[in-house]
């Protein structure tokens, strides 16, 4: 995925396609973290790999915030928002993780955008499991079942429950 989304950036660079460059820095920056999170996993510890990986992801997912907020797309930037704010999670930085999901739920209740606002609900309720919140946690997951059931949004199912387990 890194390698398809490293050239396909190349390619937009060169049009200058701000959205597109936006949206394959989003794929790089998740790929790193997502690198990181197996690396975790696998081996219990920080090691040199995993600063690497997270240190990617940063640099990607803040270029991709930058970027989408750069083309104007309102209806993109969630994305980068719930993307940036699992980084932040998996690295203990709580504070920026909720600000960036504060700012997903303000673009989402403007704009009247019920599947972001399911999202919404899942990274708010993963980030109070975070810290531990989990009365908290658990109510995000119930408003969330709920908000599916409305919107039809059934492929958000499995992350509600797994949600209202912690």
């Amino acid at each position: 995925m890194k390698e398809r989304a490293s050239q396909t950036l190349e390619w937009v660079t060169e049009q200058n396609w701000l959205l597109d460059i936006a949206l394959d820095k989003l794929s790089l920056g998740r790929a790193w973290l997502k690198e990181c999170q197996k690396l975790k996993i696998k081996n219990k510890k920080d090691n040199e790999k995993n600063k690497k990986a997270l240190a990617e992801a940063k640099k990607r997912l803040e270029g991709a915030v930058a970027g989408l907020r750069e083309a104007g797309t309102q209806d993109h930037l969630p994305r980068g928002l719930f993307a940036r704010a699992e980084l932040y999670r998996e690295m203990g930085d709580i504070a920026k993780a909720r600000g960036d999901a504060a700012e997903a739920r303000e673009i989402a209740e403007r704009g009247g955008m019920g599947l972001w606002m399911v999202d919404v609900l899942l990274e708010e309720g993963r980030i109070y499991s975070a810290m531990g919140e989990n009365g908290k946690a658990r109510e995000c997951g119930e408003e969330c079942k709920a908000l599916i059931e409305r919107t039809g949004y059934h492929r958000r199912d499995s992350e509600a429950e797994e949600l209202n387990k912690r």
